[in-house]
């Protein structure tokens, strides 16, 4: 290393003199540094300590001894003299012979942390004082191209700060872009073209439905055409049926009447085909289930449904005599979602699938929902639901 020497650290950083108990008067009225961040940032405190302290002047370096490689230690600005902990330690410095924003860059280095295993005994893991730091010999470049290799890191540094502030800011217009997806399928928006061609296809299925013999061709038919065709009314019309024989056969508890939907409660205008309904007239809200004490089945704890609405969640198996009081029930292509906070805002939802026979339990933490026909999908429930939480975040 050309131009480069051995050096002590001790040759051109200095302890600043100095400890003081609490109630000494000398500290008396000062305040106090309470920590230093990852950052370098000196957070100022007026409570008092009760352990022995240091003085620190403007100007002064101020490392911590326990965290300084993880980056809490920094240049002291302040306009007047504070204390610090003796977990702390203050020093002033050469300028002829360090240029300090170097020094603190390399006290952050792996060359630091190898210098201190191989120079002080416990290494990292020691609290770092005066009496280990001093002393460290260390290979210290000249003074001119020290600053040359602070120059090189600020403009690395700045073109860092740059690139993760711009993944903020994609990572944020992503999510507005996603919430304004969904809303845009809620209010029929996405499928405008879809409905036009649609048209065309019926006219197209008729045609075929006129002309067809074979009853199996005819059955096929008639069903695409339905699906096709359908009014959300009779849509809604089937779902009342189905709950009906449902709570006929006692399979389902008899809910109260849900209020009509009032204008004032329409936030948008509907497409042709489409109408406004209650939550709890098209699904089963926290259904529960019924099964054998002895039948393996899903578990999923809070923890293994991701955040996000990534609709993606894991499952461990358990018997269902465990699992089956104290917890939420929930069946293949339920849907699910956090009802209380901080997984509510973290948008922790899903649909849940490849259940061990088809049921499961988890937190009590979820809402779940479940339809009451094959023909509303789950995947449009888990859309209402990410819409439904827009609003409600911000209220």
């Amino acid at each position: 290393m050309e131009m480069w020497r051995k050096t002590k650290i001790g040759e051109f950083l200095f302890e600043r003199d100095g400890k003081y108990k609490p109630d000494s008067e000398a500290i008396a009225g000062l305040k106090r540094i309470d920590k230093i961040d990852f950052s370098g940032n000196f957070h100022i405190a007026s409570k008092p300590s009760k352990t022995n302290m240091i003085m620190v002047y403007p100007g002064d370096l101020v490392i911590s001894g326990i965290n300084v490689s993880k980056g809490a230690m920094g240049i002291y600005d302040g306009n007047e003299v504070v204390t610090a902990t003796i977990h702390y330690s203050s020093y002033t410095f050469d300028t002829n012979i360090i240029d300090v924003e170097y020094f603190k860059r390399f006290l952050k280095s792996a060359e630091f942390i190898r210098l201190l295993k191989e120079q002080v005994k416990g290494g990292i893991k020691t609290e770092i004082k005066p009496k280990h730091l001093l002393p460290l010999e260390i290979n210290l470049p000249p003074l001119e191209l020290q600053k040359e290799i602070v120059s090189h890191f600020k403009k690395v540094e700045m073109e860092d700060r740059e690139l993760k502030g711009e993944v903020v800011h994609q990572q944020t217009l992503l999510k507005k872009l996603r919430q304004q997806i969904l809303q845009e399928a809620i209010e029929g928006k996405l499928t405008e073209d879809f409905r036009i061609k649609n048209k065309e296809q019926l006219r197209i299925w008729n045609d075929e439905l006129r002309t067809a013999s074979d009853p199996e061709t005819i059955r096929h038919l008639k069903l695409k055409i339905r699906n096709c065709s359908e009014s959300a009314a009779s849509l809604l019309s089937r779902i009342k049926t189905e709950k009906e024989e449902l709570i006929k056969a006692k399979k389902i508890k008899k809910q109260k009447p849900l209020p009509p939907i009032t204008d004032e409660e329409k936030p948008f205008d509907l497409p042709d085909g489409w109408v406004w309904c209650r939550l709890g007239e098209i699904v089963q809200i926290n259904p529960r289930n019924k099964a054998d004490d002895d039948l393996p089945v899903s578990f999923i704890p809070m923890k293994f449904i991701e955040d996000g609405f990534n609709n993606r969640h894991r499952t461990i198996t358990k018997m269902w005599s465990s699992i089956k009081s104290g917890f939420t029930h929930f069946a293949e292509n339920d849907v699910v979602f956090a009802k209380i906070t901080p997984c509510f805002q973290n948008r922790k939802s899903c649909i849940v699938k490849n259940l061990k026979n088809n049921i499961g339990a988890g937190t009590t933490e979820l809402h779940v929902l479940r339809s009451y026909t094959d023909t509303l999908y789950p995947e449009f429930i888990l859309g209402a639901v990410a819409v439904l939480k827009i609003p409600l975040e911000i209220q």
